[in-house]
């Protein structure tokens, strides 16, 4: 294909715009790819989750030293508890998973909580609740005792938590 002398000096004459078109575009690319990697560090946010924890395990102690871990190197953490973390038997919390306080514990309640489908689960879960607030002195969030929820927890402005009590909706007894 041939070109023309007109159309040779038309592309001559883009060509220093085109090098300052692609310098310009690189540049634009640069400044967003660095806002994108400032953005996702400072919004980066840890959750922690476990359940069935009720009954302390001493197999367990290699994780409960890698949350301590997680929990003094990190502003930006929460603690999911997803149920069966209640020791009824012992009327205690495994105290090691609360990690100093310092950040919000997310907690529903699972099986044991609702005292194993027995009828006084409601009262158990009432029990539990304030028993959190007394024994957990940092933020701590659950579904309103014997309700299902749901629970909205507003970790930072591009995170939220929905908690929902889903034991309740199994539970043979009296929940309201």
């Amino acid at each position: 294909m041939r070109l023309s002398l007109k159309s040779y000096l038309e592309i001559k004459k883009m060509k220093p715009k085109l090098k300052y078109i692609n310098q310009v575009c690189f540049l634009l690319l640069a400044v967003i790819s660095i806002n994108l990697s400032n953005a996702q560090q400072s919004n980066s946010y840890s959750i922690l989750f476990t359940g069935n924890t009720s009954e302390y395990n001493h197999d367990n102690e290699e994780l409960l030293e890698k949350w301590q871990k997680a929990s003094n190197n990190s502003e930006n953490l929460a603690l999911l508890m997803l149920g069966n973390i209640f020791n009824a038997e012992e009327n205690i919390f495994p105290e090691d998973l609360f990690l100093a306080e310092k950040h919000p514990l997310l907690f529903t309640p699972g099986e044991k909580e609702w005292a194993s489908g027995h009828f006084s689960g409601k009262e158990m879960i009432k029990d539990i609740e304030d028993k959190l607030k007394k024994e957990y002195k940092g933020q701590s969030y659950m579904p309103d005792a014997a309700c299902p929820g749901p629970k909205e927890v507003v970790l930072n402005e591009h995170l939220v938590v929905i908690l929902i009590d889903t034991h309740w909706w199994v539970h043979k007894h009296d929940r309201r």
